[in-house]
């Protein structure tokens, strides 16, 4: 019970948002640059093997003209979209050595005794096409050996090789080759000029064969030079100990004097960023970013490997290829990250910048995080506090910090902190006044604490019981009014006497103060351009001096979590969040803009503040991201939603069952849409199964769709894979949308296809039938006139063929309505099919962060021979009444409860771990048990973290082999699935 209220009052401290503004930053202006600042990592995402299913040797990056990014890689092309891989391999599963995008549109690569370009196919591939013959090569002349560059210039494309440079022009004109010397090195392109190293003679130009010696640039006779880059005039290169400029009067050095920071790490290879500054990759795994003006700017570890090549992608988005996979760090971005990366030990829920450093309140206690003079993080976990720390100010007198166990005092420059108080109740919120900067006010599980200055430090001056309150949250209004949110009821407002440090008054708002909705879900308040808001059952209230009256503008209109709602002030403008959501005002009266962080380190916003090093951080689940209004962001450039691929789905027909059917379906791929400038076309009676795309880099792609005539809703929100069953002959236009998980909008998609009709649904079929038609009529009015029983006896069959017609409509009508229900009809739970959806949509989320899945089975005991012993009407009754038991008792905006069938429902549980599960399990069970309804259910229950290799339907089998062992062993009872004792995803 303890770690359960422990756990609760961290998610009371992370509401409470730790508002107060501490006492040594009142004064800091955040526009001073702060030397001493701590600068974050770049947002990253990492791919590996497990990633792409290919070798981990990158050796060239690209980006397509769709944006996609394209990877030259030891088994051959790399293509990703932002959301999945494609590996398309060139003949005799030769690697892909490099890679450029040419002026004419194509994409030129190079490999081993090879080289070509990648063209389009129908179905959304590339299919490689040589063009060793295009410049004359035949016989052993084809041995070219390794492909080193692929050099595009305005009118032509170079392929250097081993001992050969071949030129292509575009559109199909006469190749040419040189032999080069074996002393050559890279080569570099300015325009339509090519510029080389000779090992031994210098940097050089080409000229037509000859290489000839640039003035000065026999200083490269024996360094190497890994990449120049063209200027207006002049040439920037990039040496293997710093920076020189390349013109007519010769080769200068560039920058401070003394060589460049990478000089000692093996500079191997660089890149230009869209803002002018420059990237340098090391041999050592270290990347260096320059300014436009050559002083360091950043320096980042990637990782104890190589770095083998730099590209960028369409959003901005640097890529590092290593000798060990590949990384996307977002740069330039004014957003970066401190977490796990940087040795932060468990999930910070507050910071504060304090003596030189910064200090974070985690999970598992109080730490200090710095960096050392080679730009290493260093994290120092303190041993002042054993367990969890929620809250921490700075002030002039010394760094205070609420943890579990009370109050500590840390002076600056102090080796050890000081003990200001215990409490077995914990301190979850230190806040200081708004009001009075002598004055701090530490929020506890029993009580409210003055502190005032002591001495050099503080002391613990006032504790005022909390009494029957529940905080939520706190906010200090005037000098001495405070108002509290209540998890278990109204707000409340206290008024101080700052001389005495008593409570002169409490008053619990409700309607006569005009908060006319149900308190008893609880309330939260906060505070917006000096007026005081409570969120009570879902609305908004703004307290203007006398009462409250309902609210609905922005930012409460905005946002997701009413109950959750929190609004900061800061010198850049306020911030309103929630745990799932971010938005931003630059002033009062400006519009609210939402905040959209990258997916990977988005949610689970707890606290928002600007620190006294001027830098404004913000906690989430995944670490402390940072605001760096010096650094433009990263371009966004408008999301389309695309159509990957597209096949026609036939299912043999027969007497099998579903699942044996659509095992035995067959996929034929089809051409896109587009490609050949018709409609898409779909064979009669077969499905369709189609992948959409919406290239972009951040992780998270949503779509929905909508069938106009077939189905006339949006879909939920789900993936990329759409399977659509087989139409009637007719044209359709399929709707779909995309998103990223961060929200971006994605322009629509409409996609017109047409259902082929059977032979029989033909015109010359239809026209057969109307000449068989008449001559059987024909035949009929003659066999009237001879027999007018046999008219009566066709007459019947007619009328009986068209009831059959209708009633096979009516059928079809109804499938068509059973397969868009979504509703279990006798309980009103969700059906299967919602959980089915539901159950991939939470195992996908649970993946990417990282976090369990459970699910219960249950089973309602002995509920045939109830059935027997009071009938299938008092059956289905007893079944309505416990579904509503279980619904009463489950979050419905975070859990998902369902009928699994017959008297079986399925509850899944994001987020929640096995142990914690079976908690919730025995709760029912005795919810269940203690309930009139006369009946007992058994439970099964199983879970663990999601991973890529394990099947979402395994959760759902464990955990009814959990229920069955749980009916074999006496019913009413639960039993837990014990096969998951391993690693995360393991299953």
């Amino acid at each position: 019970m303890l770690n359960r209220f422990v756990q609760w009052m961290a998610c009371l401290a992370l509401s409470l948002g730790l508002s107060g503004v501490a006492l040594a930053q009142a004064s800091e202006p955040v526009s001073r640059l702060v030397s001493e600042r701590l600068p974050g990592a770049p947002l990253s995402r990492q791919f590996s093997t497990g990633d792409f299913d290919a070798s981990p040797r990158h050796m060239a990056l690209a980006s397509d003209a769709e944006g996609r990014l394209l990877v030259g890689n030891l088994d051959g092309l790399l293509r990703f979209d932002g959301e999945s891989w494609r590996l398309f391999e060139l003949p005799g599963q030769q690697p892909v050595r490099a890679i450029a995008k040419g002026a004419d549109g194509r994409l030129y690569v190079g490999s081993f005794d090879t080289f070509g370009w990648m063209e389009p196919d129908t179905g959304g591939g590339l299919v490689y096409r040589e063009l060793m013959g295009a410049v004359g090569l035949q016989g052993k002349d084809r041995n070219v050996g390794v492909v080193w560059e692929v050099l595009p210039t305005p009118t032509g494309v170079y392929f250097q090789t081993e001992h050969a440079l071949h030129f292509l022009p575009y559109g199909g004109g006469r190749g040419r080759t040189w032999p080069l010397p074996d002393n050559s090195r890279a080569f570099y392109v300015d325009g339509e000029v090519l510029y080389t190293r000779i090992e031994g003679q210098g940097f050089s130009r080409f000229v037509d064969g000859r290489f000839v010696v640039e003035p000065g640039g026999g200083q490269f006779a024996t360094r190497s030079l890994p990449a120049m880059f063209p200027r207006k005039g002049w040439r920037l290169l990039v040496g293997e100990d710093g920076f020189y400029r390349s013109d007519a009067r010769g080769i200068t050095r560039l920058g401070a004097p003394g060589p460049a920071a990478f000089a000692d790490e093996g500079a191997y290879v660089a890149v230009e960023l869209r803002d002018g500054t420059l990237m340098v990759g090391t041999n050592s795994g270290e990347l260096f970013r320059y300014e436009r003006d050559l002083t360091l700017r950043q320096r980042i570890r990637i990782g104890n490997f190589g770095i083998l090549a730099l590209g960028t992608d369409s959003e901005d988005g640097l890529w590092v290829a290593t000798e060990a996979g590949l990384h996307r760090l977002s740069i330039p971005s004014p957003w970066s990250v401190i977490g796990s990366a940087q040795g932060v030990q468990g999930r910070a829920h507050d910071f504060e910048w304090f003596d030189g450093a910064l200090w974070l309140a985690t999970s598992r206690g109080i730490g200090r995080l710095t960096r050392d003079a080679a730009g290493d993080y260093a994290y120092a976990r303190k041993d002042w506090v054993s367990y969890e720390s929620y809250s921490l100010l700075a002030t002039t007198a010394g760094l205070l910090a609420g943890h579990r166990e009370g109050i500590i005092l840390l002076r600056k420059g102090a080796q050890r902190a000081e003990v200001l108080l215990r409490s077995d109740a914990g301190i979850y919120v230190i806040q200081a006044s708004r009001h009075d900067p002598s004055l701090v006010f530490a929020l506890g599980g029993q009580a409210l604490y003055l502190l005032r200055p002591a001495g050099s430090g503080w002391e613990v001056w006032r504790e005022i019981p909390t009494g029957t309150l529940s905080p939520w949250s706190m906010e200090e209004l005037e000098p001495g009014e405070l108002w509290f949110g209540d998890s278990r009821g109204a707000p409340q407002r206290w008024r101080l006497d700052l001389s005495t440090g008593r409570l002169r008054d409490r008053t619990v708002m409700g309607p006569e103060h005009g908060i006319d909705a149900d308190s008893t879900g609880g309330s939260n308040v906060y505070l917006l351009d000096e007026r005081v808001h409570a969120v009570v059952a879902g609305r908004d209230f703004m307290f203007d001096g006398r009462g409250f009256a309902p609210f609905t503008e922005a930012p409460f209109s905005l946002i997701d979590r009413p109950k959750e709602l929190t609004v900061r002030e800061t010198p850049l403008g306020a911030y309103a969040f929630t745990s799932r959501q971010l938005w931003h005002r630059a002033r009062a009266g400006h519009p609210w803009t939402q905040v959209l962080l990258p997916a990977d380190v988005a949610g689970g916003y707890g606290t928002v503040r600007v620190t006294a090093d001027g830098v404004l951080r913000i906690s989430t689940w995944k670490g402390l991201v940072q605001y760096d209004p010096t650094e433009r962001s990263s371009a966004q450039r408008r999301l389309r939603v695309t159509v990957e691929s597209v096949s026609a789905r036939h299912v043999r027909t027969g007497n099998a069952s579903d699942a044996a059917r659509n095992a035995a379906a067959t996929f034929t791929p089809l051409a896109l849409p587009g490609q050949d400038g018709r409609l898409l076309q779909v064979p009669a009676g077969q499905g369709l199964v189609l992948r959409f795309s919406m290239v972009s880099m951040e992780a998270g792609a949503q779509f929905r769709y909508r069938l106009p005539g077939v189905a006339a809703d949006w879909t939920p929100w789900g993936d990329a894979v759409l399977s659509v069953r087989p139409l009637p002959a007719g044209t359709y236009r399929l709707e779909v949308e995309g998103r990223s998980r961060a929200g971006r909008e994605a322009q629509p998609l409409r996609l017109e296809f047409q259902v082929m009709p059977f032979w029989y649904e033909t015109w010359w079929a239809r026209a057969l039938a109307v000449v068989t038609a008449v001559l059987l009529i024909t035949g009929l009015v003659v066999l009237l006139s001879r027999l007018r029983t046999r008219q009566y006896l066709a007459a019947n069959r007619e009328l009986e063929q068209r009831v059959a017609e209708r009633t096979r409509a009516l059928e079809k009508a109804n499938r068509q309505l059973t397969e868009l229900a979504t509703e279990d009809p006798l309980t009103g739970l969700c059906n299967r099919r919602v959980l089915e959806t539901g159950l991939r949509r939470e195992w996908n989320r649970c993946m990417d962060n990282s976090q369990p899945l459970s699910a219960l089975m249950i089973d309602v005991d002995h509920f045939k021979k109830f059935n027997d012993d009071h009938g299938h009407l008092e059956g289905d009754h007893t079944l309505r009444q416990v579904a509503q038991l279980l619904r009463r008792h489950h979050d419905e905006e975070r859990e998902l409860l369902a009928r699994y069938g017959g008297e079986e429902f399925s509850l899944l549980l994001p987020g929640v771990d096995p142990a914690q599960a079976r908690v919730r399990a025995e709760a029912l069970r005795e919810t269940v048990a203690n309930s009139p309804l006369g009946v007992t259910v058994s439970i099964g229950v199983a879970g663990f973290v999601p991973g890529r290799h394990t099947e979402r339907d395994r959760l759902l089998r464990l955990a009814d082999d959990a229920l069955y062992r749980a009916k074999r062993a006496g019913r009413n009872r639960v039993e837990v699935d014990t096969s998951l004792d391993r690693s995360p995803g393991k299953v």
